[in-house]
Order: structure tokens, then C-alpha cells, then sequence
């Protein structure tokens, strides 16, 4: 039977009807947030502050699975009737959509997430700095999961039948040997649930390490909120644990196709959440954050503005040239507190021509009427620094 005489054979309203502009409208909005959040993360790594680490490599290649096979498939399905009923299409249509899903599950759903989660770990190793060794291993165990639960997630898809071709092909299903439908089913849920688990335990472990640092109190809230947008992950992945069951053995799924929907979408918002802490040293002087602190600055890769703080052993003048440095090109000045370790502490005394502020230039010093010989004028500040 034709995919035409199918069509006559149900109510004609009902076979009008289509999903495309909801599936090609929250596909395209977030992804569009993802690929900004996405450059503007590479923008700041690689001109702002110069580092590009394992986090950003690892971003790259999600970007990349998130975006060809991700993306670039959802617009081959639609073509070939994603959002339509399924007794609309023809034989050929069938199977097209069913590689494009089979491509979408190895390269964006199980690959692509990976590189995600795997590019916020590092990040976390970045601002956890010289952390107790506990935090560490924490990590790297979230890590090994992570890759461990990938592998099961190809295996499972490509040990499902044999041949592979199966997963596309109904004359080839026929003839081909698979594992019970059941079984296959719960591997998506697993998936699923190591997701959720791993977005609960990434939005969560950098609250307590972010409260420590010694930075302002708008900065910290700046970063627990932008890291807390992994919550915001978890529930669309609860959304999506819950399509998988309600539309589990749908025959009609090309149709409502919440469940690869919701995943796509869960994927762009875990990237916009991972990106958007990084844009810190970017977007910190329009937000009026404050500097960060040594291991903060880790996460960003900003060291090359500690230079006149922690960079120079005993140089007080290098501290002073460090920070009219800082306040020549308009940034805020680091928050600096006396502290004593137990190998001690020690004082250093700067003397800082200007203030923190952009209007503190050599202008205003020779307005004050700086004399070089008896030292009088220019002199605004004197700032005892701690370094331990």
C-alpha cells in the first residue's frame, strides 16, 4: 500500500497535522543559545585570558557531535518526516528517519553528552587548585563513570541486533537476530538516570569550593548560579525519563518524538550551563564582579593578572607596578587579606600610585603635583599586603 492510500485510509485533518514547528523551534532557539554561549566561552579562553585547557578541547568535540550529529540529523529527519504521522510516509521516508536516529543516539545523545560532562569535570579540576586530595578523586571517579556508562551505551545499541542494519530496516528486522525489546528498553532509562546523576553531582560539588573563596559576595553568586543551571538540565532530564516510559513502543513516535526532543534540548542547556561560568573574566567589569582569587583563577586560566600579587617573592615594588597596572586598564583590584599559615606569614608594604578605578592614570598624579625629589604628592595609597 502506498503512502497515499495509507493517508485516505484515516481522517485527512489528522494526517495534516505536524509537529515540525515545535520540534524545529526549540531545537533551533537553544541551540543557537548553545553555539553564543559556545563562542563566547572560545573568545575568552583563547584572546582574553590565553588558556585553553582540556575543558575547552573537550567542548569543542561535544560542539561538534552536539551540532553534526545533532543538528545536522534533526534537519534530514524533518525532510524525511519527522514531526508527521508515521502512516504518512513512505517506505523509503521510514528508513532514512531511522538512520538519522541511529546517528543522532551514537554521535549526540551517548558521545557528544559525554564530552560535555567530561568538559565540566576538568573545568572543576581548573577551580579546585590545590584542593584536598579527596576532591580530586571525586572527580576523576565521576570521570571514569562517565566513560564507563559511554561505552555500555554503544554497546548496547550496537550489539542490539545483528546486522546492524535492523535498527532501520523492518524487512532486515525480520530475519535479523536482536535481544528482547524489553531488555533494549531499559538501557535508554539507564542512560538516562547516569545523566541526571552526574548534572546533580556537577551543579552540586563546586557550591562548597566557590563559598571558600576569597572573592565578593556578587561573584560568588554570579558563579553558584550559573553552576546551579545544571538543575535546570535535571529536570528536563526527568521530563525525558518520563516521555521514555509514557511513549515506550509507541508506533506513532516519528510523531510526538518527545523523548529525542527533550534530549537535544537537555544536551543545549548543559552546554550553555558548562560555557557560561568561563565567561567571567569576559563579562565581570559590565557585572561589576570582583577579581578572583588564586584558585579561582585557575578555573579561568587568568593568571597572567597576578603579577603584582602572588607573581614576584618579596618585590614590593613589583606588587605596586602590578596593580596600577591593573587600575590603568579600568579592572577591579583584588581583594587582598592578612592571613597566617602554619609556615608563616609575611608582610610586604605597597605603595600604589592611584586608585583601583579607571580615572586613577598618570594625568591625575601629575595634577596632584607630584615632586620626584622630595616624594610629595601622587601618593593616594599605601596597602599592606600579606603573602603567604
Amino acid at each position: 500500500m502506498s503512502a497515499t492510500n495509507k493517508t485516505l485510509a484515516f481522517d485527512p485533518a489528522t494526517a495534516d497535522e505536524s509537529n515540525v514547528g515545535r520540534i524545529l523551534g526549540l531545537g533551533i532557539t537553544f541551540h543557537v543559545l548553545a553555539l553564543v554561549a559556545f563562542g563566547l566561552r572560545m573568545y575568552t579562553r583563547c584572546f582574553v585570558v590565553k588558556s585553553f585547557g582540556k575543558d575547552d578541547l573537550m567542548m569543542c568535540l561535544c560542539m561538534v557531535g552536539l551540532t553534526g550529529g545533532g543538528m545536522i540529523t534533526v534537519a534530514v529527519a524533518i525532510a524525511h518526516g519527522l514531526g508527521r504521522h508515521v502512516f504518512t510516509l513512505s517506505e523509503e521516508d521510514v528508513i532514512i528517519y531511522g538512520i538519522t536516529v541511529f546517528i543522532q543516539a551514537l554521535f549526540t545523545t551517548i558521545t557528544s553528552l559525554c564530552f560535555l560532562k567530561l568538559s565540566v569535570a576538568f573545568s572543576l579540576l581548573r577551580l579546585s587548585g590545590p584542593m584536598n586530595i579527596w576532591w580530586t578523586r571525586i572527580i576523576w571517579g565521576l570521570m571514569i563513570f562517565i566513560v564507563l556508562y559511554m561505552v555500555e551505551s554503544w554497546i548496547s545499541i550496537l550489539a542490539f541486533c545483528d546486522p546492524i542494519a535492523a535498527h532501520w530496516d523492518r524487512k532486515v528486522l525480520k530475519t535479523a537476530r536482536c535481544w528482547p525489546m524489553e531488555v533494549f528498553r531499559v538501557f535508554p532509562l539507564l542512560n538516562t538516570g547516569c545523566n541526571m546523576f552526574t548534572d546533580i553531582c556537577f551543579a552540586t560539588l563546586p557550591i562548597p569550593i566557590i563559598w571558600r573563596l576569597r572573592i565578593g559576595r556578587r561573584t560568588r553568586i554570579y558563579l553558584i548560579g550559573v553552576f546551579s543551571l545544571g538543575y535546570v538540565a535535571v529536570l528536563i532530564g526527568v521530563a525525558k525519563a518520563v516521555s521514555q516510559v509514557r511513549f515506550r513502543g509507541d508506533p506513532d513516535a516519528v510523531f510526538h518524538n518527545w523523548t529525542q526532543t527533550l534530549g537535544f534540548l537537555q544536551q543545549n542547556v548543559g552546554v550553555v550551563a558548562a560555557c557560561t561560568p568561563t565567561l567571567r573574566p569576559l563579562v565581570g567589569q559590565w557585572l561589576k564582579l570582583s577579581d578572583s582569587s588564586k584558585t579561582d583563577g585557575n578555573y579561568y586560566g587568568d593568571n597572567n593578572h597576578r603579577k603584582g600579587s602572588s607573581g614576584n617573592k618579596g618585590n614590593t615594588r613589583g606588587g605596586a607596578v602590578g596593580t596600577v597596572k591593573s587600575a590603568e586598564r579600568g579592572e577591579a583590584g583584588y581583594e587582598m587579606e592578612s592571613s597566617t599559615s602554619r609556615f608563616g606569614t609575611s608582610k610586604y608594604h605597597a605603595t600604589v600610585l592611584g586608585g583601583t578605578s579607571p580615572t586613577s592614570s598618570e594625568e591625575r598624579i601629575i595634577e596632584t603635583g607630584w615632586n620626584a625629589e622630595d616624594g610629595h604628592g601622587g601618593v593616594l595609597k599605601t596597602t599592606e599586603v600579606f603573602v603567604k
